[in-house]
């Protein structure tokens, strides 16, 4: 709203805003998926129950990376 109250027109406050979040997004998204990750490559017991979890939860990462650089903004 500050860009837009100084006249700025929505497009290129929306671009703005976009450049000013996109790195902490993206490091905060490549964290995140390095640690889920590597659950769905555990071996044996363990790996057969948490590789669901884990694919589901590295996809939802990225899936929410990706919404919030394109549709929040």
């Amino acid at each position: 709203m500050r860009y837009i109250e100084e006249g700025e027109f929505r497009h290129a406050s929306r671009a703005q805003r976009r450049e000013q979040i996109g790195f902490t997004i993206l490091s905060l998204t490549v964290v995140a998926h390095c640690r889920a990750h590597p659950a769905a490559l555990y071996g044996r017991y363990v790996g057969r129950l948490f590789r669901e979890f884990a694919v589901t939860l590295s996809v939802t990462i990225l899936v929410s990376a990706v919404v919030s650089l394109t549709l929040t903004p």
